[in-house]
């Protein structure tokens, strides 16, 4: 069993502990104060502590005593054997935590409203008294519901920024809910109906009541409310309203609905025993088989190499990129981080697919390389001091790619690991280099705020927004992290200039264009001992003597890649050398390739393009962007990636040097609004195994019940503001210059 797995056990173990002590002593409270009343705890486990204070639970003290047992230093280097080992023993750096606003408990701040305002007024009151932490409804005779949770009260903001109507509780986290009137003296709280007696525990308070749950299975429930009102002449009549008997007070009944979610946090907002959490269960799916995983963990599991597979068929195919380029990102990209929250859930049902915001970092750091992102205890660096540029550092050192892939994937790289076909690296561990061509970074930056607001200001409809997604919003980060060397830089020197250091990074992308028009071929197989010199992709002999000028012109190079003239001519070079760059390739760490999940970073980076998306849609649902949700396809002239160019490879024996049938003007199959995803039994609510992209972006709105999580900031982000306000405010700026209207639209 591995330090992870044992971790993970004792979690589940500390929590069913915690779960049966909770419920054996309200059982006992209730019993003694309530008599025949009962209580059944289905939905919820009551929180111990005062809702001002953070929950200190024996789970939680125990992921708190292990971190500070833990190593206070990283050892200088790391080799294969004690990788695990030093995966375990990592210091997690603390997360940033804003400091509170206000450290009174709801006691001290009820006592504090003098005199009591009117129950219409009161709800208000407290949400200013509490700051912008808390969320509320307010159900009418002067009756609210307030709710919040520890995250919630120390990030001081509610969940998703307090858009959505209602109460929205997060899965796993205590919440405390409020009931908030001054003529409320006392009251009684079910889950769905009262004579189901699935009673929660309601504590009576000045002004209200209040209890506290935590939401263990996502999904829309009523909490149904009995609430005996003071008798007084300000007491609103209500059609809903009766007389206790017993004590000859009004007794008022209403129903609330509370919305139970995951809720995917920015990495360093979470908890130190949360992001521990995070990234065992993460840890898990690299180290852990599909069919040992599947028999642990249940068949939402998914491995690495699961995922990685999956990602290679949809982006490494010959004949065109089904996912990635105008339509075919968003859907797919959100579709297979949807099956790695399932897995991380599997594993453990505490956790979520948690983001990166690198916004923050673009705008916080003057070397992003620096970002505690990438300290050894979360997700290691991207620049390893070693030749072949192995992580070998931190918790993910070592961490290996699939051998003898042949059997588990049709697509593999010649030494047959699972790799993409032209990545003929044959280093078995996961590769990263922050240098393209000898370029460092490639000339990138990390896309900050200002790319964000402008192509929401600009972009006249969601096929614009998926183009620039794919691309400067979140590309450059692949390209950095990933890295590509091992090229014949004896063509390649220092004599370019700055717009075409930015170009060089395109080569790599039109060699795949020549690949997949069967202009340039890379081995089938290499064995294991040859050297990487001897194993590399090459221009198919079957082309001859043909110009090379002529061959970049009929492939279409010339028409997307046309900084390529620029770069020939400043580095002296003629078109047989560009040619000869072309079909080398080199080798490519694997955020730069089509085996992207092969990497951890890959996964919390697309977070950050579903959450641009939703805060988009819920801006177009409120009448606020005039951003058309019509399928749509933007395709820019000089991406060479988006090259509108299908090849049939049917009738083609993969040993020969057979060209394929080239369909230029086409759409990539995956990319049509009823193609269908290959995505099976991902969301909830529904019948449907399999959805088209249609169905799909239907189901991901950000209101909709098929999915079981929201985005812990929506609307506002850290550093950019109000997006809608900041757009509009930055739409004219020079910054926007960017926005290209030379594109083709259908």
């Amino acid at each position: 069993m591995s330090r992870e797995e044992a971790r993970l056990l004792e979690r589940e173990s500390l929590l069913e502990e915690e779960e049966a002590q909770n419920a054996k002593e309200t059982s006992r409270v209730w019993r003694r104060a309530l008599g025949a009343w009962g209580l059944v705890a289905v939905l919820t486990g009551l929180a111990a502590a005062a809702a001002s204070t953070q929950v200190v639970t024996p789970q939680r003290a125990t992921e708190e005593r292990a971190i500070e047992a833990a190593s206070p230093s990283t050892p200088a280097a790391r080799t294969p054997e004690v990788a695990e080992a030093a995966a375990a023993t990592i210091q997690i750096p603390a997360p940033r935590a804003p400091p509170l606003e206000n450290t009174k408990t709801e006691e001290e701040m009820a006592s504090d409203v003098v005199p009591p305002p009117r129950p219409q007024q009161l709800a208000s009151t407290w949400m200013e008294r509490h700051g912008p932490a808390y969320q509320q409804k307010c159900l009418g005779d002067g009756v609210c519901v307030v709710a919040s949770n520890d995250y919630e009260r120390r990030l001081a903001r509610p969940i998703a920024n307090g858009v959505f109507d209602g109460i929205l509780l997060e899965m796993f986290e205590p919440a405390t809910l409020d009931i908030v009137s001054d003529e409320v003296v006392g009251c009684r709280i079910w889950r769905d109906k009262p004579d189901s007696r699935l009673e929660m525990d309601a504590v009576d308070l000045s002004g209200g009541c209040s209890t506290s749950l935590t939401p263990r299975a996502a999904g829309v429930y009523s909490l149904l409310l009995e609430l005996k009102k003071s008798p007084s002449p300000s007491s609103s009549s209500s059609s809903s309203s009766r007389l206790d008997k017993e004590e000859n007070v009004p007794v008022v009944s209403k129903s609330v609905e509370v919305t139970c979610k995951y809720v995917r946090r920015e990495l360093r907002d979470l908890r130190e025993g949360s992001i521990r959490a995070y990234l065992d269960a993460m840890t898990l799916i690299y180290h852990v088989g599909q069919r040992e995983g599947v028999a642990k963990y249940g068949t939402k599991f998914r491995s690495a190499a699961w995922l990685v597979r999956e990602h290679l068929y949809g982006g490494a195919q010959k004949e065109c990129d089904h996912w990635h380029d105008d339509a075919g990102f968003v859907n797919h990209h959100v579709g297979i981080t949807m099956q790695l929250e399932q897995s991380l859930q599997a594993i453990d049902k505490t956790t979520a697919a948690h983001y990166w915001d690198y916004t923050i970092d673009s705008a916080r750091l003057d070397q992003w390389t620096e970002s505690n992102i990438f300290g050894d205890a979360w997700f290691g660096t991207v620049k390893p001091g070693n030749d072949k540029h192995v992580v070998d550092e931190g918790r993910w050192a070592y961490t290996p790619i699939m051998k003898d892939a042949t059997s588990w994937s049709n697509i593999t790289n010649p030494y047959g690991l699972l790799r993409s076909p032209w990545n003929t690296n044959p280093t078995p561990y996961i590769t990263r280099m922050n240098y393209i061509y000898g370029v460092k970074d490639g000339n990138f930056s990390l896309p900050q705020c200002e790319l964000f607001l402008c192509v929401f200001a600009w972009a006249e409809d969601m096929g614009v927004i998926n183009s620039y997604l794919n691309g400067v919003l979140h590309g450059p980060i692949h390209i950095m992290s990933g890295g590509l060397w091992a090229v014949d830089m004896d063509l390649v020197d220092d004599s370019k200039n700055l717009a075409q250091k930015h170009a060089m990074n395109d080569f790599l992308l039109a060699s795949k264009f020549m690949w997949r028009q069967g202009m340039i071929k890379c081995p089938t197989w290499c064995s294991l001992d040859t050297p990487a010199e001897d194993c590399l992709c090459a221009l198919n002999p079957a082309l001859g003597d043909v110009d090379p000028k002529y061959l970049l012109n009929i492939s279409g190079i010339l028409d997307l890649f046309v900084e390529v003239t620029d770069i020939r001519e400043s580095n002296d070079l003629d078109w047989k050398q560009v040619l000869r760059i072309l079909a080398h390739f080199g080798h490519a760490g694997e955020m730069y390739t089509s085996a992207a999940p092969y990497d951890p970073l890959f996964w919390p980076l697309h977070g950050m393009a579903e959450r641009y998306v939703q805060a988009i849609r819920y801006y177009i649902a409120h009448g606020e962007s005039n951003v058309s949700e019509a399928w749509s396809y933007y395709h820019p002239f000089d991406v060479v990636s988006d090259t509108r160019v299908v090849c049939d490879w049917s009738n083609v024996d993969e040993w020969s040097l057979e060209m394929p049938d080239c369909v230029f003007g086409e759409t990539c199959p995956g990319h049509k609004i009823d193609d269908l995803l290959p995505f099976e039994s991902i969301f909830v609510n529904t019948e449907k195994s399999y959805l088209t992209n249609r169905d799909f972006y239907a189901m991901t709105s950000p209101f909709s019940e098929h999915i079981t999580y929201v985005y812990d900031q929506l609307t506002n982000w850290t550093e950019c503001g109000n997006l809608l306000e900041a757009a509009k405010a930055n739409k004219h700026d020079k910054f926007c210059s960017f926005m290209s209207s030379d594109a083709m639209t259908e």
